[in-house]
């Protein structure tokens, strides 16, 4: 019993030398910290027409939505308090009410 206690002893002390020597080794030259960049004086103008309008006979996305009248979304009821069932067996909750 008493060989593999000095074992371990001798090898607690030699990892503690080392972790000893190596933080207080010698550290690298800090570096210079890198010039800022500069703001650009004008923000970039947008384009005249962002986006494209649908080809003729297709319908845009808005007007299909408006078509139907209603814009289905789902939601997960469990996280509370974004989502969750409340007493009435209804979803309530931050999410429900934006």
């Amino acid at each position: 019993m008493t060989g593999k206690r000095a074992v371990f002893s001798i090898l607690l002390v030699l990892t503690l030398v080392g972790a000893l020597l190596a933080a207080c080794g010698p550290t690298a030259a800090p570096t210079e910290a890198p010039q800022p960049t500069e703001a650009v004086a004008e923000p970039t103008a947008a384009p005249e027409e962002p986006t494209q309008p649908p080809a003729a006979g297709e319908q845009d996305l808005l007007d299909i939505v408006l078509e139907a009248g209603k814009l289905v979304v789902s939601s997960d009821p469990n996280y509370a308090p974004q989502s969750f069932l409340n007493d009435q067996g209804q979803m309530d909750g931050f999410d429900i009410d934006v």
